[in-house]
């Protein structure tokens, strides 16, 4: 909200605060000297004082300079992650028993580097089919070229050359098929397969042990880049008035220095890779735009990708909501409406468009006792419903509707409730 007053106005109350004829001087008998009085107003020229009645207009504090602890900030529970673009899981593609183990917790490794060895015996039925393959092969194209000199001679049918040439085709797709399987599986010598690192970085996870049998639903290594990190935290809802969107927030952990950035939706993350799923809590319904949200959430996904949340619904805070408005009414100012709060039948509509299917969708009455005062609560996240009153006059707008609030909100022990109503859902892509 912009101030009542213009910038000159108090600036022409500070000079006339510091206006050499406010008050008379007392020289006690003593007029000092021209030259001492000049020198007095330039070592001064350069300072504007302030009446207390201009100090009290601008709301301005004066106290003594000490030294004391920082306080302020946020506490949130947060969990460090590696970063999922620069982390791969390393395991076998069939199943086997471990005959080497190449790497250790902590090595760095580079990409190609073998990390264990595997015997397997899917490998070595593999190398079996591949030996019976060529073999045939080997037999057909035999037939074929004898088939071919028949041919030549006039002596062998057609049909015949046709048949072997097909068969030949057949053997050799079969080869490179074995052959291309053998590949995947990272297969070496005999029936054995090799683990190598996909990437560059360091080892932070063994799982494999020599004689351990490995199969292909864990991995064997994970391996990243250990100076990139995600930090995932749950900022409560009271605790959202003190950060900014956008805006890279200093944070602190023990022996990490860290820098958050916290973005008002999953369509501004910066992460490019497909991710597995979205959570959001208690945001959803500050994001006005919601088709442009779930469109970001979409792009984020992989396909199969889960999307799961909870935010608040149609009556969400209803009470308040009508209370705020009504005081704007009596002011000469139009209803206001910050939040979006979307029905269930609203919102599974808005997820299929996006592709989405809707499994779970409920609507659910939260009444939600305050540790204090609605009036605490209006002044936190209800600013938008000052938007057009003087700053001198937002304090009696919030005591106002805090006074209608009175009956329906607070209970006979002096407890304050408000009336949350949560959307709940949970959707996932094809």
């Amino acid at each position: 909200m912009k101030p009542a007053w213009p910038g000159s106005a108090l600036l022409v109350a500070a000079l006339l605060g510091c206006s050499p004829q406010s008050a008379p001087a007392e020289h006690h008998g003593h007029e000092p000297p021209a030259s001492a009085a000049a020198s007095s107003l330039e070592a001064h020229q350069d300072e504007v004082r302030l009446t207390p009645e201009a100090l009290e207009l601008a709301q301005i504090s004066v106290g003594r300079a000490e030294r004391r602890a920082l306080t302020g900030g946020a506490a949130i529970p947060a969990e460090v992650q590696f970063e999922p673009s620069s982390t791969a899981h390393v395991g076998p593609m069939v199943s086997g028993r471990i005959t080497k183990v190449s790497a250790t917790l902590g090595d760095r490794v580079r990409r190609g580097q073998a990390l264990a060895v595997i015997a397997s015996s899917d490998v070595s039925a593999a190398r079996a089919r591949l030996g019976q393959a060529r073999a045939r092969l080997a037999a057909a194209e035999a037939t074929y070229r004898r088939q071919q000199q028949l041919s030549s001679e006039g002596i062998g049918a057609q049909r015949s050359l046709i048949d072997a040439e097909a068969q030949v085709a057949e053997l050799r797709a079969e080869v490179d098929g074995v052959r291309r399987q053998l590949s995947v599986f990272g297969a070496g010598g005999a029936g054995e397969l090799t683990l190598s690192a996909p990437i560059d970085g360091v080892v932070v996870a063994v799982h494999a042990t020599l004689g351990e049998t490995l199969s292909p639903e864990e991995p064997a290594f994970i391996i990243t880049d250990p100076t990139k990190v995600w930090v995932r935290g749950n900022v409560p809802e009271l605790e959202l008035a003190q950060l900014r969107l956008n805006l890279e927030q200093p944070t602190s952990l023990p022996e990490l220095p860290l820098a958050v950035v916290l973005t008002d939706a999953p369509g501004s993350c910066p992460h490019n890779a497909p991710l597995d799923a979205v959570f959001s809590n208690a945001a959803l319904h500050w994001m006005l735009d919601g088709e442009a949200v779930l469109a970001g959430v979409r792009r984020a996904l992989r396909p199969g990708g889960r999307f799961v949340g909870e935010f608040g619904g149609a009556g969400n805070i209803a009470a308040i909501t009508a209370a705020l408005n009504a005081e704007r009414a009596r002011r000469g100012l139009p209803a206001v409406m910050p939040w979006f709060n979307p029905g269930p039948e609203e919102y599974t509509a808005m997820l299929q468009a996006q592709g989405f299917q809707v499994p779970v969708m409920e609507l659910i009455p939260r009444p939600t006792p305050l540790p204090g005062s609605v009036r605490d609560w209006l002044a936190t996240f209800a600013g938008a419903f000052a938007e057009g009153l003087a700053p001198v006059a937002v304090g009696g707008f919030f005591d106002a509707a805090t006074a209608a609030l009175q009956p329906m909100l607070q209970g006979p022990d002096g407890t304050w409730t408000v009336d949350y109503v949560r959307l709940r859902f949970a959707a996932r892509l094809p």
